[in-house]
């Protein structure tokens, strides 16, 4: 008895080992088959004119820089061990990157590129995110914790010449964990800042400093002296739309089914730019994917699929090349 109780335990392992070699040597067909089909000229269905013509850049940020370019129709890569110990926000201005850099506490300027950097803001002891940089190139807005529990937050700006610092508005305990806020962008005059925290869009002016309710929404961003432009989710949907601060007028510009995890408006506010997550790239972990980038033309309301990118989330960025 014991004999056989021997063999059929062996039995069974040899049959979960042959089980294990199966689903792996599945995973690597299927991550082949995936890696082949990553060809750009068979994933682009053709250019949006907004990159056709080389006015901006596109940027996806996670631990490297991924920076579409237009003439390989592909993502160049751009390695930098600077943002290994960050998160996914950053700013990017003029080809100038800025991130919060956990090892040495400081928040760090450097150029696309090059993995030298500089401290804009030593001594930040807590987690700083949510990067935006005026349309100036001369002050920094960030989102930053005041303590380790994650209890007290605030926005504030820094002179990027001065090195002097300024509270904006800070925030109080919300009942939700970090009370973070989900976007931060400049005016276009650079003397005011919106933002979206908790499922609703806020401004502030640098000088009043009195916070006031828009509207509700995610990723606000400014898209002209009057406009700013935001999305909603209800239901499966993502929906865009675009708000007149002066005149209240709201109007909904795009709404997608495509299940979008980050998105960014171009620089003029004519095109949406969102990620859509694509296939599992590992039979073994379906959960893991890589990105797709959809634009769409607000005017046409035509749809553009970029090439995959290698990154399975990450933050947007779209930049003018009038900036640069």
């Amino acid at each position: 008895m014991k004999a056989k109780a021997k063999r059929n335990h062996i039995t069974f392992w040899f049959l979960i080992g042959g089980i294990v070699l199966g689903c792996l040597y599945f995973s690597r067909a299927l991550s082949n088959k995936t890696n082949s089909n990553e060809s750009p000229s068979h994933e682009i269905t053709e250019i949006s004119p907004c990159l056709k013509d080389k006015r901006s850049s596109i940027y996806v940020v996670r631990k490297d820089i991924f920076e579409f370019d237009v003439s390989s129709n592909s993502w160049k890569k751009n390695e930098h061990e600077l943002l290994a110990m960050q998160k996914s926000d950053v700013a990017i201005h003029n080809r100038k990157i800025y991130f919060y850099d956990f090892e040495d506490n400081a928040v760090k300027e450097a150029a696309i590129g090059f993995d030298i950097s500089k401290p804009v803001l030593s001594n930040q002891p807590f987690s700083t995110s949510h990067f935006a940089v005026s349309k100036d190139g001369k002050k920094l807005a960030y989102f930053t914790y005041l303590d380790g529990n994650c209890a007290h937050s605030g926005i504030y700006v820094l002179d990027l010449e001065s090195q002097k610092k300024s509270d904006v508005c800070k925030f109080g305990p919300s009942g939700v964990h970090s009370a973070s806020i989900q976007s931060l962008s400049w005016n276009q005059s650079g003397d005011g800042l919106f933002f979206s925290r908790l499922g609703t869009v806020f401004y502030v002016g640098l000088v009043a400093r009195e916070t006031h309710a828009i509207t509700e929404g995610y990723g606000v961003q400014s898209l002209s002296k009057d406009t700013i432009g935001y999305c909603r989710y209800v239901g499966n949907y993502t929906i865009f739309y675009t708000k007149d601060i002066q005149t209240g007028f709201e109007k909904k510009v795009l709404a997608t089914d495509e299940p979008t995890q980050a998105s960014a408006w171009g620089p003029n506010g004519d095109f949406i730019v969102a990620a859509v997550p694509v296939y599992p790239r590992r039979l073994l972990k379906p959960w893991l994917h890589v990105i797709q980038l959809h634009i769409w033309d607000i005017a046409t309301q035509r749809e553009y699929k970029l090439p995959k990118c290698d990154v399975f989330s990450g933050c947007i960025l779209w930049e003018s090349a009038s900036q640069n």
